[in-house]
């Protein structure tokens, strides 16, 4: 099973160069920050829409931090979330910026916390993490190095206009416990579905509610999921997955652009996500450029 905090992936590669910092650049950013209230996003340079998706990665983060226990520090040197759930991507580090001579105390104290809860923990290191060598110190304190997806970007403007259903395949938002139930049952381990339910549930099902996870069906049976993240001016794509006998029917590509239409919909101009390697021609044959890597690297609790 691969671990990802994304669409089936882990994180690290060289994001776009940039160089020019004007005005559109620091009213996005003052915009995006503390939780990406910002509507919707419309710079394209590459610096502000490398901040955008980590500020929606970020926003998705944080709502796991409504789970019962849970712990979430957001600062300017650190940003992760801790809770009882033994499930790597509900725990981890997405942000980390301190001084080289602060790494290992940093990682030391900081790891603390879950070994504290007994639970596997993802550390995400990304182009705008400090130091920049900040994997190698992971590795030397017991992390492995799972691997580096793309962080990517579309204009909404290009989704394809249509695209092929399979015969009897719908997709729908989930709007009651019912559909919510449906989502959270494609793993067999109990306790990890009860969090999946409980988190969604503290989600809520308002109809303009930020977060919005996506059921496919075929011929009326749950076969595939997304998610939808609204936030930092951007539309993010998260927990695309269909199941293996589902697979190689076109379900993840419209699993991938129906939340995104629904987005469309909404005024947002930008899509988001981060791609496993095995989606990665899926995205790029969508419309998807790549922005950014993200490493990801997992402490098992052991």
């Amino acid at each position: 099973t691969t671990v990802s905090i994304g669409n089936g992936s882990p994180l690290s590669l060289k994001c776009l160069a940039f160089s020019a910092i004007g005005l559109d650049f620091l009213s996005n950013l003052l915009a995006m920050h503390n939780g990406g209230s910002m509507s919707v996003l419309y710079d394209r340079s590459p610096a502000v829409v490398i901040s955008a998706i980590e500020t929606n990665l970020s926003n998705l983060w944080r709502s796991y931090s409504r789970l019962p226990n849970a712990e979430c520090y957001d600062q300017s040197d650190l940003f992760w979330v801790a809770t009882s759930v033994p499930f790597p991507p509900f725990n981890g580090v997405l942000r980390t910026r301190v001084q080289p001579e602060m790494v290992t105390p940093t990682v030391t104290n900081t790891l603390q916390h879950f070994i504290h809860r007994d639970v596997p923990m993802l550390w995400v290191v990304s182009s705008t993490t400090q130091p920049a060598d900040l994997g190698s110190h992971l590795v030397d304190h017991g992390l492995t190095h799972l691997n580096d997806d793309p962080g990517m970007a579309i204009d909404l403007r290009v989704l394809p206009s249509s695209l092929p259903y399979p015969v009897g395949f719908t997709v729908e938002p989930v709007t009651d416990l019912a559909t919510l139930s449906m989502w959270c049952g494609f793993t067999d381990q109990a306790e990890i579905a009860e969090a999946l339910i409980a988190w969604g549930t503290t989600l809520g099902f308002a109809p303009n509610r930020p977060i919005v996870h996506f059921l496919g069906r075929l011929d009326g049976r749950p076969v595939a999921t997304a998610t939808l993240v609204l936030g930092g001016g951007v539309a993010g794509i998260y927990n695309v997955m269909t199941i293996p006998e589902a697979q190689r029917q076109g379900i993840g590509a419209l699993m991938t652009v129906s939340p995104l239409m629904m987005a469309r919909e909404r005024g947002y101009k930008l899509g988001i996500l981060q791609s496993s390697q095995m989606a990665y021609p899926l995205y790029r044959r969508l419309g998807f450029q790549d922005y950014c890597q993200f490493g990801i690297y997992l402490w098992s609790g052991k």
